[in-house]
């Protein structure tokens, strides 16, 4: 055991420097937060699995798996656990439950003793099979509607910057943005919700943060 990563804690130093630490601690928590959740809603829409309502079935049960797995990631030592976007390939090929997430996770674990010779697998090898799926997720785009610029103008911001930043939350702030002035310019007032003022300065928090840090 690597006591160097295995639950390499240090409170201690945490709450010493605890208003240094703070925005980074915020950035995480936004970013962990807000990309599960849109990797969830994307992946339980694309799996049919939304209710009729358009709400995500056994949401609290998804959220905590989430969360918990973050943190056991996190106490080991490896880089952040969550739900992934490459989760789609597993739902377009039939996964529904959870025991194909456990067939996926044991094979995991018996690829690590075939470490060395995956690692001799190129990126270029892999990439197609990402790229596909992408292509799978560009669907949703059919059911946009042009003739309500407030449903078709905030996702493909979200789309076009996501693509050009590589940041999935860059693109969620955008959207969110997009949506707000948006509905503002269309004196669509009762749209804009305390939910929606909310999300958008936690978003303006983020950007301030990441651009803090960064």
């Amino acid at each position: 055991m690597n006591s160097e990563l295995i639950f390499a804690l240090d409170f201690r130093d945490f709450f010493a420097k605890f208003f240094l630490l703070l925005p980074v601690t915020l950035y995480f928590l936004l970013s962990e937060f807000f990309s599960g959740t849109a990797t969830l809603l994307a992946i339980t829409r694309r799996a049919h699995l939304m209710t009729a309502s358009g709400e995500m079935p056994n949401a609290k049960a998804a959220f905590a798996s989430d969360a918990l797995s973050s943190i056991v990631g996190a106490a080991v030592g490896t880089s952040t656990v969550t739900a992934y976007v490459e989760s789609v390939a597993g739902v377009e090929a039939g996964g529904r439950t959870g025991l194909s997430v456990v067939v996926v996770a044991g094979l995991f674990a018996l690829s690590m003793f075939f470490a060395p010779l995956i690692a001799i697998i190129p990126a270029q090898a892999t990439a197609p099979a990402l790229v596909l799926v992408g292509v799978l997720m560009m669907e949703g785009l059919g059911g946009l509607d042009p003739a309500r610029p407030e449903s078709t103008l905030p996702p493909l911001s979200m789309l076009l910057f996501t693509v050009c930043t590589g940041d999935l939350m860059v693109g969620l702030s955008v959207g969110c943005f997009v949506y707000t002035l948006t509905v503002a310019a269309l004196r669509q007032w009762a749209k804009i919700t305390p939910m929606v003022v909310g999300l958008d300065a936690v978003f303006v928090v983020f950007m301030v943060l990441r651009n803090a840090i960064v």
